[in-house]
């Protein structure tokens, strides 16, 4: 790590050590409170690593402490003595040029773990972590920032001119965006993707893959390439199309071509495709993450009936070809007219309360979150960029009733590439954790639905979660104790609600750590064991991205992804 980085960590603290403060309960004292006020003087004398070594002894009394009862029944000053070890500890890595990843791991542990302290000071020094991780340059300095500079250029972005190659520019820069110059392609460099200009930009148009041209490919591309994505034409989308992996024409087979992105026609529909099957989900850039295979769609099961109730899916489902490492994608539920949950278009907030918020009524709301940054941005390589290095907390295994279900604290980097690019058997899954309060990144690109404002706390009571992870997560049938307002953004996800009226007939778990789950497995219901099941009447959806499904309070829910997919929910009241 950069010794520039240890100047402008020193800069968010206190100028002296005599106006640090020390913010620690009456429980905490003898030499444990010694410790926080000598690693602060060990910051302002410049021993950075008898500083870090005071913190990591504070984490280890922490830890024990954190450890020896619930988390939630741990006072808050020993969370807090937590925390002020995972900043000294962070601050003593920023000074003796230790590991930048080792640094964010540990503020992160500190706000995961740990209490609020210093005015978030753990948060801010992920962002001077950052920011010096992401340009390459180190943070401003102490001095800079005391003066309030503009942030330094990193290193070079955009393509390539004449000048930065004759100067040598491309042997010190970091892999840039943008279209290879004459002399590149002459080089036989590889083609980049192209970003989108300033007029697409401002269209809404999404990232896309064009085609290499005869150049590139005279110049050593891959003729083998896997198509790549283009947006629908303003026809098509005029149209309603959604885009699709498109069957090969005989003259395009015939020619070569590779499976090409596209609307059904009228004709390829009169032909045989399935126009009662739910549409094909939006090829959204996180859902086309595997460029080395071609996706296809699994057959619709046929329903399954037992005792005159429908199933889910069977546990068939059609593998994904071409990749032995990606687990089976879940088929498609065909939804029930008269169980379907409705949907409006924007409604007002009056139509809302009076019809859904005061009957408690689900209700799909459509039209309220296109215009949500994170709807266009995100994506497994936005998220990585902005957040690969956090630790957070990620569950293991089927679904949280299981004996085998576990959580293990990983960075988002190794979620991905362990569970969403490169599932190996056992599911993961970043659930119901508050990753807009640890990631102020993630958090800009999204908003609270106006409809929260009809609730009687305010917006610092909203509790807001993300659910992150692969097709074929569940969350098994259980209650919240708030309304819920879950906002889809990327991939699709099968959803069953079940009214309050139904609770007898859902065998709740009679513990108190499960008491609001259902005990019964709804995709393969035991009616021996739970008859009553048989006669629960339900509400189901596919919830798709940009809409927002509304569960009222202590309505059961179901959850289960059909694609890799990104939730946002939140609870208020």
């Amino acid at each position: 790590m950069q010794r520039s980085v240890w100047g402008a960590a020193r800069a968010l603290l206190a100028r002296s050590v005599e106006e640090f403060p020390v913010e620690l309960g009456p429980e905490v004292d003898g030499s444990a409170a010694w410790c926080v006020r000598e690693a602060a003087a060990c910051v302002y004398r410049g021993e950075a690593g008898r500083c870090g070594q005071l913190g990591e002894q504070l984490m280890d009394c922490g830890w024990e402490r954190l450890n020896g009862r619930g988390w939630r029944e741990v006072s808050r000053s020993w969370r807090r003595l937590y925390s002020y070890g995972c900043l000294y500890r962070a601050l003593g890595l920023c000074g003796t040029g230790g590991s930048m990843e080792e640094a964010l791991s540990v503020c992160d542990l500190g706000l995961l773990l740990g209490a609020h302290i210093m005015d978030n000071v753990l948060g801010r020094l992920i962002s001077t972590l950052q920011h010096a991780h992401r340009t390459g340059t180190g943070p401003l300095t102490d001095t800079e920032l005391i003066n309030g500079s503009e942030p330094r250029m990193g290193p070079l972005t955009g393509p390539r001119t004449d000048t930065e190659l004759s100067d040598g520019s491309e042997q010190n820069s970091e892999p840039r965006m943008g279209p290879l110059t004459d002399r590149e392609l002459s080089d036989g460099s590889e083609p980049r993707m192209d970003p989108l200009t300033d007029r697409e930009l401002s269209n809404g148009s999404e990232p896309r893959m064009d085609p290499l041209t005869d150049r590139e490919l005279s110049n050593g591309s891959e003729q083998n390439s896997e198509p790549r994505l283009v947006p629908l034409t303003d026809r098509e989308l005029s149209n309603g199309s959604e885009p699709r992996m498109g069957p090969l024409s005989d003259r395009e087979l015939s020619n070569g071509s590779e499976p090409r992105m596209g609307p059904l026609s009228d004709r390829e529909l009169s032909n045989g495709s399935d126009q009662n099957c739910e549409p094909e989900p939006r090829m959204d850039t996180l859902s086309v993450i595997n460029k080395n295979k071609t996706q296809t769609e699994g057959s619709m099961s046929s329903d399954l009936h037992h005792k005159g109730k429908k199933r889910l899916m069977d546990d068939k489902c059609e593998l994904e070809p071409g990749n032995c490492k990606t687990m089976p994608r879940p088929l498609t539920p065909i939804l029930e007219l008269q169980s379907t949950i409705p949907k409006l278009l924007c409604p007002s907030l009056e139509h809302f309360k009076a019809n859904y918020l005061v009957t408690q009524q689900p209700v799909i709301l459509e039209g309220i979150i296109d215009h949500w940054p994170c709807m266009k941005k995100w994506s497994v390589d936005y998220i990585q960029r902005v957040a690969g290095c956090r630790t957070v907390p990620v569950e293991l295994g089927s679904r949280y009733t299981d004996v085998d279900w576990s959580q293990k604290l990983m960075t988002i980097n190794e979620f991905i590439s362990k569970y969403i690019l490169n599932q190996q058997g056992c599911t993961g899954y970043l659930a119901q954790h508050q990753l807009f309060d640890q990631i102020h990144e993630l958090k800009e690109d999204i908003s609270i639905p106006d409809y929260c404002c009809l609730g009687d706390g305010d917006e610092d009571d909203i509790t807001i979660n993300a659910w992150f992870g692969p097709a074929g997560t569940v969350s098994p049938l259980h209650q919240d104790p708030q309304q819920n307002f879950l906002a889809q953004i990327v991939g699709r996800k099968y959803i069953r609600l079940y009214s309050v009226s139904e609770t007898e007939n859902l065998y709740p778990f009679e513990s108190s750590l499960l008491h609001n789950t259902s005990q019964v497995d709804i995709e393969n219901p035991d009616l021996d064991k739970f008859p009553k099941f048989a006669q629960s009447k339900y509400h189901d959806c596919i919830l798709s991205p940009g809409q927002i499904l509304f569960i009222p309070v202590q309505w059961w829910h179901y959850v289960r992804a059909l694609d890799i997919s990104f939730s946002v929910s939140y609870w208020w009241s």
